[in-house]
């Protein structure tokens, strides 16, 4: 039987923590054997801003590229993780988008958007403001990049616009997922 974590109240992101924790990643990953790195659009729930942000992913010795299986999410979603990439936890659910939600309109490049499964707290000020207040997103979200439909690269600030554009019509779509007020999930077997 797998648990799946309980979504409680979530840990505010805000700009003093991603910078605090992208450099501290930074640090780490440049000494650590197992493990690479992709750069990331993190819409932290309490930032100002989005920010560029390096995701950790695992690396194995016979690979080519950086395999989205191995993308480790959690430094961002997972209050209590830090920056140890080894802890997977599950409060996020993950969603490939290579199309503008609602249309048949291929993207230039494919992503996948790790929302934080949560039903409390504070809406997201950067997707607020986005919305133009028109979204109460409970939650961080985190974009990564891919060149396949299974290998991540690295975000370009070029698609910077296109992402928050895109994250807006998926959310006003529903397109991502997100708890509602009061639901937890259950384990499963």
């Amino acid at each position: 039987m797998t648990a799946i974590p309980v979504a409680a109240l979530h840990t505010p992101m805000s700009d003093t923590f991603v910078r605090h924790q992208t450099a501290s990643l930074s640090d780490l990953v440049r000494v650590a054997d197992d493990v690479s790195f992709c750069m990331g659009l993190f819409f932290g729930a309490s930032c100002s801003r989005p920010y560029s942000v390096i995701v950790p992913v695992l690396t194995q010795a016979e690979e080519t590229g950086l395999s989205l299986a191995s993308v480790r999410p959690s430094v961002w979603m997972t209050p209590g993780v830090g920056v140890d990439w080894s802890q997977v936890g599950k409060n996020w659910e993950s969603t490939y988008i290579n199309r503008m939600p609602g249309t048949r309109t291929r993207l230039p490049d494919a992503f996948t958007v790790y929302t934080e499964l949560t039903s409390r707290g504070d809406p997201n000020d950067v997707i607020f403001r986005l919305s133009h207040g028109t979204v109460d997103w409970i939650g961080n979200i985190l974009v990564v990049q891919h060149s396949t439909r299974t290998k991540v690269e690295d975000f370009s600030d070029s698609n910077k616009h296109l992402i928050e554009h895109v994250l807006q019509v998926a959310i006003e779509k529903k397109v991502l997922m997100q708890l509602d007020e009061g639901l937890m999930p259950q384990e499963t077997d």
